[in-house]
């Protein structure tokens, strides 16, 4: 039987939204459950596989040592027998719809689970994750052989809601959980260094994503931020930023007394935030991280949420398993990084909300 689309059915780290396309060279993190393959996709298929994808609970998983398979980096990911099964059975389903593998030797007791090592980001030696869904993609949509595309998420079933796991750390985010955020202090600072506010917004943003994942210091920030914005940095201290954050900083002291209250009942309290060494500054000075250890900062650690790396990352400083920690932010889409990788998530909208929350994860808090 010969078949002119191919496919592959993957588990991604953070999980893409039906019909999300991508270039082949930029391929999301994932681990492959069924290398590439041809067949006659069909409903019928797509039912066969939801049956058995929807009914298998969350895989936990953890990485290996690096390796190279042809001329491919990867991450190795250390085979269970859970993963081995989930793998089989993905086989079993095909094989009886007369799939064809591209590569028949990588799949049954030749399936080597891994993760390929790509310009966005990577896994690492001791990381750990759990596969919570699987996606089925399309590796030539509309005839295009450099495009991927995903066709269908199969959510593998929920761990039951009577078993309450062992919470041994609580991670916070800083901005908009801890202390309020605002944009009138980018804002403020271009009125103070006579710059047009859209023109130091655009160039605040890009500076900041570069400065806040470590990849310029404190002193390069501010040597391209003065020639984009075109201002003489010899007529300003670079601690303005420092000075006009401290003059409108905002804590929210029902929260610290939220985490102050976790620490009493024998919780680890950590941080894991996006931030500047200017902001940071201000907020160890003002004591916001004093209840908190380890602070896990952006600028430090060389990763910016919500990439995988992140919460691996303090989950390898905790020396904890994902399901012992929960993670707090404001915003979702960090929320959903972190739970890719295993870790229990929760969207801030207020104390009280998050009090009852945490509540379901530590009863006697």
């Amino acid at each position: 039987m010969n078949y002119s689309q191919k496919y592959t059915l993957v588990a991604f780290l953070k999980p893409l939204e039906v019909g999300a396309e991508f270039h082949m060279s930029d391929w999301p993190l994932h681990i492959t459950l069924a290398d590439v393959f041809a067949i006659g996709l069909s409903p019928t298929l797509e039912q066969q596989l939801a049956e058995l994808l929807e009914g298998q609970p969350p895989v936990e998983l953890s990485v290996g040592e690096d390796a190279t398979l042809g001329t491919t980096n990867v991450a190795l990911v250390n085979k269970t027998n859970e993963l081995q099964n989930l793998h089989e059975e993905i086989v079993d389903v095909l094989e009886q719809n007369g799939v064809i593998f591209n590569t028949p030797e990588f799949t049954r007791s030749g399936f080597l689970p891994h993760s390929t090592i790509q310009k966005s980001g990577r896994l690492h030696t001791g990381d750990t994750f759990h596969i919570t869904s699987v996606s089925l993609v399309d590796m030539f949509p509309n005839g295009d052989w450099q495009q991927r595309k995903v066709l269908h998420n199969f959510a593998l079933k929920k761990a039951s809601n009577n078993t309450i796991p062992t919470i041994k750390a609580v991670i916070f985010d800083v901005g908009g959980v801890l202390i309020d955020i605002s944009s009138a202090i980018r804002d403020n600072i271009a009125a103070e260094l006579g710059v047009g506010t859209e023109q130091f917004s655009t160039a605040w943003k890009e500076l900041v994503l570069l400065h806040g994942a470590g990849k310029i210091d404190e002193q390069d920030f501010w040597n391209q931020l003065s020639r984009r914005c075109s201002f003489d940095p010899a007529q300003y201290s670079s601690s303005i930023i420092s000075e006009v954050f401290a003059q409108q900083l905002v804590i929210r002291p029902n929260v610290l007394a939220l985490a102050n209250k976790l620490l009493r009942a024998g919780l680890v309290t950590a941080i894991l935030s996006d931030t500047i060494d200017a902001h940071a500054k201000v907020l160890r000075d003002n004591g916001v991280y004093d209840t908190f250890s380890p602070v896990l900062l952006s600028y430090e650690i060389g990763i910016r949420k919500p990439a995988p790396e992140a919460f691996t990352y303090a989950l390898r400083v905790l020396g904890i398993a994902p399901d012992e920690a929960i993670f707090i932010d404001d915003r979702s889409e960090n929320v959903e990084g972190a739970q890719t990788v295993g870790i229990h998530g929760l969207v801030f909208r207020g104390p009280q909300q998050l009090e009852q929350e945490l509540r379901q994860f530590i009863p006697n808090f």
